[in-house]
């Protein structure tokens, strides 16, 4: 058990037995927490793991590392809000999530944070972060590079980008079915990007801003409402985006004039939901036999990340679908 403990010289958590973290754990600037693959790491009731220093959570295919709560009841397997999340404090470098499971927590990752200075960086490869009851992945001023990734369902939004910073996403699914799910209502977007954020800090308000770079390639962003993504700037700072083969849950007038230069290759309207299999009893978001989102994906993409989250390829056939699963028919296997 741990409870209320700062680690200050680097160590390594194995896969020999569970970890069951009480009130948070803290990795000092000077520590790095290297996480081997098939590790169990249990919060209870409203802990944290707070990061200074660095965290490597390296899992494998067949041995995921697996961040959640500690009630393993059946009742309790996809429950969101049971402990608050990980929080990468700016000035955490090196971060690295592979293989990695994040789920039922209130914000499962921030990356960042408004009152430090500097930026916090990592990369996600092959990570699940899932049902969160406010946000998956939160980002404040920072560097994200995620590739076969799969964010999916939680209570506001799925990926916020916020107050500056250069997110890259490659082959990531960001699907929010959280009404389904949790009879619940959402009416925040999956996907949000800003350059600024409104913020109170020690008793101050203040609009934090900073430059903005974000890229989004052979991506599916989808989700129960009819706007799932938005987007906004202030001028003080810049704001550059692209999604380029991506499947977007957007409004007619959203792409227009003004921002087309933005979206290359984008597809949306109802003909291109993207047919998860099961996204709301199973939590399944492989693609159908009949999904749009099959073989429209640019193969330089798919070429810099040939295996899908599941190891299947997606360039045998030269033709990647969109989103971190590739579709396999069964008369391929």
């Amino acid at each position: 058990m741990i409870k209320r403990k700062s680690i200050k010289k680097s160590e390594t958590w194995t896969a020999e037995k569970p970890y069951l973290v009480y009130d948070y754990v803290h990795i000092d600037s000077t520590a790095v927490l290297t996480i081997e693959k098939g590790a169990r790491v249990y919060f209870h009731n409203k802990a944290s793991m707070y990061v200074n220093g660095t965290v490597k959570a390296n899992g494998s295919l067949k041995e995921p590392i697996i961040f959640q709560g500690d009630r393993l009841e059946q009742a309790y397997k996809n429950l969101p809000d049971q402990w608050s999340g990980i929080v990468l404090f700016s000035g955490s470098h090196n971060n690295i999530f592979n293989h990695t499971t994040i789920k039922n927590a209130n914000i499962g990752l921030q990356v960042g944070t408004l009152e430090h200075e500097g930026f916090a960086d990592v990369e996600l490869s092959n990570a699940r972060i899932q049902n969160m009851s406010y946000s998956c992945l939160y980002a404040l001023k920072s560097n994200i590079t995620a590739h076969n990734t799969l964010i999916s369902n939680c209570g506001g939004y799925a990926v916020a980008l916020l107050s500056g910073g250069h997110y890259t996403f490659y082959h990531t699914t960001i699907a929010n079915f959280w009404g389904g799910i949790f009879d619940k209502s959402r009416n925040t977007p999956s996907l949000v990007v800003k350059n600024y954020q409104k913020a109170t800090i020690k008793g101050e308000t203040a609009v934090y801003m900073g430059d903005l770079k974000a890229t989004f390639a052979n991506s599916i962003v989808y989700g129960t409402l009819q706007q799932e993504v938005y987007l906004d700037s202030r001028e003080e700072c810049k704001f550059n985006y692209l999604f380029d083969h991506c499947i977007l849950k957007v409004g007619q007038s959203f792409i227009n004039s003004d921002n087309i230069k933005s979206f290359e290759n984008v597809y949306t309207g109802a003909k291109y939901n993207p047919l998860f299999k099961d996204p709301t009893e199973e939590y399944n978001f492989e693609l159908d036999t009949l999904s749009p989102a099959k073989d429209i994906g640019a193969l330089k993409y798919a070429n810099m990340f040939q295996l899908d989250i599941l190891g299947n390829s997606r360039v045998d056939d030269k033709a990647p679908d969109l989103g971190a699963f590739e579709r396999i028919e069964n008369a391929k296997k």
